[in-house]
């Protein structure tokens, strides 16, 4: 009777104990898509059918709560000036742009805000190639637009670097060509995003070790919620003290192989197994950042 009341005193004790809270999966951060500057020769609508692949690509990668600026009336209703810039001038009319419309994303909680600017456009008269042997060459067009995104990390105050696509497309229809030329920066903004908006996750679980005790995958917590597909790459970082300073060492590197539900992801590790499994048997901290998609996967 004293051993089954022992028993019940120890269950006692590790119930009123405290569960250490689990680690939070990362959150979607938000990111506002604003208005598109445009150079005089481009039509006003072309800059909004550019804006519109943007919101479309943000809200396909997954990774951001995406809020179209036309939706928020405050951005909506105080839009400054017609819109219009210059190859020359364009970085400083975005840079003032997004400066003007920052305090009203950021009191709206956004981390991000995104805008852009067709600086140039050109159209020529082409020969189109023959579409089969059947039907001989015949003229067209060809449209060129050059392109800027810009934005600012308003959580750090910082701009992000500027990027120029250059977008072109020919069909026998100018204003085919034109739009078929903005259909283009659909093929470049997965690899956009996956350059400027990084997110950090941690690792759950170490799989078991194979025949030679090389720990050769792991699971994630980020899965389908954050956008996490499979090829997507990660680098993993070591959080070590030097001189009283917390800082990040490389020890390795993932590859997304297979998402298991919205919070966890099943990864392979392509380099560093025996840092990362070390660091994590010892309870050192380990940090992934997200790093782009692996070629060809």
């Amino acid at each position: 009777m004293k051993r089954l009341s022992a028993c019940y005193c120890v269950l006692l004790l590790f119930a009123a104990m405290p569960v250490p809270a689990q680690t939070p999966a990362p959150e979607k951060e938000t990111v506002v898509v604003d208005f598109f500057l445009r150079d005089r020769a481009v039509p006003a609508p072309y800059a909004e059918t550019l804006r519109a692949y943007v919101l479309g690509g943000f809200a396909d990668r997954g990774r951001h709560n995406v809020i179209d600026a036309e939706t928020v009336p405050v951005l909506a209703g105080s839009v400054p000036g017609p819109g219009i810039t210059t190859p020359e001038t364009a970085p400083a009319d975005m840079g003032a742009f997004l400066e003007l419309r920052a305090p009203q994303a950021a009191a709206g909680g956004a981390r991000y805000l995104i805008a852009g600017a067709i600086v140039d456009y050109k159209f020529e008269h082409v020969q189109l190639p023959a579409a089969d042997s059947k039907n001989p060459p015949r003229s067209g067009f060809k449209a060129t637009f050059s392109v800027v995104l810009s934005g600012l990390d308003l959580k750090l105050s910082e701009r992000l670097p500027d990027e120029t696509f250059t977008l072109t497309a020919s069909a026998p229809a100018a204003t085919d060509a034109d739009l078929a030329a903005l259909a283009r920066i659909r093929g470049s903004l997965e690899y956009y995003i996956d350059r400027n908006f990084k997110f950090e996750t941690l690792i759950l679980e170490l799989c078991p070790p194979d025949k030679k005790g090389r720990v050769r995958e792991l699971y994630i917590h980020s899965g389908t919620l954050m956008g996490v597909k499979p090829g997507d790459l990660f680098m993993v970082y070591e959080e070590v003290p030097i001189g009283g300073v917390m800082t990040r060492q490389k020890v390795g590197r993932l590859r997304v192989n297979d998402v298991e539900n919205p919070d966890v992801a099943r990864c392979k590790v392509t380099k560093g197994d025996a840092e990362i499994a070390g660091a994590f048997g010892a309870g050192r901290g380990l940090i992934c950042v997200s790093d782009g998609k692996a070629f060809g996967f």
